[in-house]
């Protein structure tokens, strides 16, 4: 009877063992994510910025390419004036 005590107490010992590397394997990786999603976070707001700035420079772009394109059509059709703060006076 008393082995079968000490093997109750020997495999309840084994399990606690288990259990701890366990609990220590899972916070390993909790870890481990946990800082991967810290870079993922911090490199897609890195992402955004680039493109809310490229979007503002091609928006700027455009508009450039636009007015150009308005003057360079008066311009040559002869009905242009005198341009002031974009309106046209003939």
């Amino acid at each position: 009877m008393q082995d079968d005590g000490a093997a109750a107490v020997r495999f309840v010992q084994v399990s606690r063992q288990m259990l701890i590397e366990k609990i220590v394997n899972l916070q390993k990786s909790l870890a481990h994510k946990s800082e991967k999603l810290d870079f993922l976070e911090a490199h897609i707001a890195h992402l955004v910025d680039d493109v809310s700035r490229k979007n503002r420079l091609d928006f700027v772009a455009y508009i450039h390419k636009f007015v150009t394109r308005y003057v360079i059509t008066f311009r040559n059709s002869g009905q242009m004036g005198i341009v002031s703060n974009g309106i046209s006076k003939t």
